[in-house]
């Protein structure tokens, strides 16, 4: 998968190109490894994951569909 545009002040895209078929979890991680989001993607080509509500800082984003587990660090900005 890809994640972009990285860094960003509010949101990421998912490119699932490459990904498994099955159905998506992606899970965001604050750099304590807290839970900060967590989204199941049902459909199948890029989607919007909106991050406004997150501080500016580095999180840690991991997408997972069936037995695949990828993991990416994305950087919120202030602007």
């Amino acid at each position: 998968f890809r994640l972009y545009p990285n860094p960003s002040a509010s949101s990421f895209t998912i490119d699932q190109n490459g990904m498994d078929e099955s159905p998506l979890i992606v899970t965001v991680y604050d750099v304590t490894g807290r839970i900060m989001q967590q989204h199941a993607l049902s459909q199948i080509g890029n989607t919007l994951i909106a991050g406004g509500d997150l501080l500016p800082g580095i999180y840690f984003i991991k997408v997972s569909a069936g037995e695949q587990h990828t993991i990416v660090k994305w950087i919120k900005t202030n602007q």
